[in-house]
């Protein structure tokens, strides 16, 4: 057990003038308990058209060549907060954890393995977002069809 000071003479109290030690001793802290906002899909609009669906392109972000093409999935999150997305195809379900840019959009991608072991077919997808305090926010779901 400890025994508690009762003799103080022994110190001394001395106000501070070191600027940087009043600004740490000062500093307001702020409880972040508050779940992120629930993220949004942003799923091409052209590939949902009239029962298109998305191909391997769409997917990857990749075409046949190699070169770069605009990825149809997309999530609006917190800035800074990562994402676990999790996409369930006919054959396979797929994880990744990202994280959301300055902006808040993340463009997910696959692989072209990741794309075949999805299967042809309907698939699923969901995404959380876990802010840096450690809260996470709803489920988001959305729906479409692998080519």
């Amino acid at each position: 057990m400890a025994t508690p000071l009762t003799d103080f003479s022994a110190y001394s109290l001395r106000p501070a003038t070191d600027k940087a030690l009043i600004d740490e001793l000062t500093a307001a802290y702020t409880l972040d308990n508050s779940a992120p906002s629930q993220p949004l899909w942003q799923v091409s609009a052209t590939a949902l058209a009239s029962g298109n669906g998305l191909d391997r392109s769409e997917l990857t972000g990749k075409d046949a060549n190699g070169n770069a093409v605009d990825a149809a999935l997309k999530v609006l999150a917190e800035a800074g907060s990562t994402l676990n997305v999790k996409i369930n195809g006919t054959n396979e379900s797929r994880e990744k954890t990202l994280t959301a840019d300055a902006s808040g959009i993340t463009t997910i991608t696959l692989t072209p393995t990741e794309c075949a072991a999805l299967g042809v077919g309907q698939a699923s997808a969901q995404v959380s977002a876990t802010d840096l305090a450690g809260n996470v926010s709803m489920l988001a779901f959305t729906d479409f069809k692998v080519l």
